[in-house]
């Protein structure tokens, strides 16, 4: 875990970054990604190149209603990934050790030593 103490400062930075942005610059960003005209929007040119039809996102309530489900969702995730990585961060290496010697991959002992670490509340 040694990797992850190493760039914790710029990964918590980068992914706690949607969280601090302002409610109205996220919404004036989800509206040019799902923009049908005068220009289409990245997700729109994507279907496109898939070969589906463009769909105006915000025409009807249902499909404005995924799109702000997924802004939202974007924009809090980083608060609670920045809490899972300061507790991965946070397993003492006595305890990896331990996994490693028991024969865990480098992703199953941090996942087998998040569940058998004492709480410290």
């Amino acid at each position: 875990m040694f990797f992850l103490k190493r760039a914790s400062a710029l990964v918590r930075t980068l992914v706690f970054f949607p969280v601090v942005l302002p409610t109205v610059a996220v919404g004036l960003l989800f509206q040019k990604l799902f923009q049908v005209a005068p220009q289409t929007g990245p997700v729109n040119s994507l279907l496109n190149a898939v070969g589906l039809d463009s769909v105006d996102w915000f025409s009807s309530a249902g499909h404005a209603f995924w799109v702000l489900i997924i802004m939202d969702v974007w924009r809090s995730m980083g608060f609670y990934a920045v809490l899972l990585f300061a507790g991965l961060v946070d397993i003492p290496e006595e305890v990896l050790e331990s996994a490693r010697l028991d024969g865990a991959s480098a992703c199953g002992s941090s996942a087998t030593s998040c569940c058998r670490c004492p709480s410290r509340y």
